[in-house]
C-alpha cells in the first residue's frame, strides 16, 4: 500500500514539475510566481509541521 502512495506521489511530482518546467520555458513571469508561491506553501507547511 505505502509504495502504491509513494509511486503516485512521485507521478503527480513529476507530472507537477513537467507542467511547471513547460510554464517556464513560455512564460518566465506565471514561472516565477509559481515558483514564489510553492516555496511560501512549503515552508509554512514545514512551520506549521514541527
Amino acid at each position: 500500500m505505502w509504495f502504491v502512495l509513494s509511486t503516485v506521489s512521485y507521478i503527480a511530482l513529476f507530472t507537477a514539475g513537467g507542467v511547471i518546467w513547460g510554464i517556464c520555458v513560455s512564460d518566465y513571469a506565471i514561472c516565477a510566481i509559481s515558483l514564489g508561491v510553492g516555496a511560501v506553501y512549503y515552508f509554512a507547511y514545514k512551520l506549521f509541521n514541527k
